[in-house]
């Protein structure tokens, strides 16, 4: 192969993908693998350091911290409990956004951008997630500067 040559396929034999990562010679799975092992070839999987079992009742999947497994970590790292519900797609009732409407009202002027601990304080309040209460402060906000209505 000359220099400056574009090759049109992943470089390691047999991979039949496009190659466009690595200076166009690999494909994405390949380069990555590259920056991760030095090799391309080396496959590499999630190694675990430990052989104990999530703490969660009923879960029995090892451990990824704090004792407990990657599902249950991140459900903690998220809502603050690992056993949360997931309560995503559900609606808000009306009750929900009087109780965001009116710590939305609590900044100076209604279109503050971030009080301290209104997404923690709904969060609590509804039991909801914090991405949830944020994502939902963020949008009548938003509503509020265009000049919409808001429910």
């Amino acid at each position: 192969m000359q220099r400056g040559q574009k090759i049109e396929t992943c470089e390691i034999p047999g991979c039949t993908k496009k190659a466009n990562a690595g200076g166009g010679r690999y494909c994405g799975m390949h380069y990555s693998r590259l920056r991760r092992n030095g090799s391309p070839y080396i496959r590499t999987t999630r190694v675990f350091l430990t052989h104990e079992v999530c703490v969660v009742d009923g879960c029995a999947y090892n451990v990824a911290g704090r004792g407990l497994c990657s599902k249950h970590w991140q459900q903690w790292r998220r809502r603050g409990d690992p056993l949360a519900p997931r309560l995503m797609g559900e609606r808000w009732t009306d009750q929900e956004h009087e109780k965001a409407l009116s710590i939305l009202d609590r900044a100076r002027d209604g279109l503050g951008w971030g009080q301290f601990g209104e997404v923690e304080d709904l969060s609590v309040v509804l039991g909801r997630s914090k991405i949830a209460c944020h994502s939902k402060l963020h949008t009548l906000r938003e509503k509020r500067l265009a000049g919409l209505p808001v429910p």
